[in-house]
């Protein structure tokens, strides 16, 4: 959807800048930053927000865990 926004001569140079320095469209940067308001905002409310699951490093799973065979990942030792 177009739409058109007022904003500051100063915002939109760092916008741009910022875009430049991404490799990124400011279409896209200034997405993502909408999108970050709006889930801190319904975090806020106490509404349910995204979460994300921590990466751990570790290399690889114990030995004998086959992680394509999803059925025998489900049952318990």
């Amino acid at each position: 959807m177009r739409t058109s926004v007022d904003i500051s001569d100063r915002l939109y140079l760092q916008v741009r800048k910022t875009a430049l320095d991404r490799g990124t469209s400011m279409k896209r940067l200034m997405e993502e930053g909408l999108r970050r308001v709006l889930l801190e905002y319904s975090a806020d409310s106490g509404a349910s927000a995204a979460f994300s699951l921590p990466v751990l490093k570790g290399g690889k799973p114990r030995k004998g865990v086959d992680l394509t065979d999803t059925s025998r990942l489900l049952e318990k030792d």
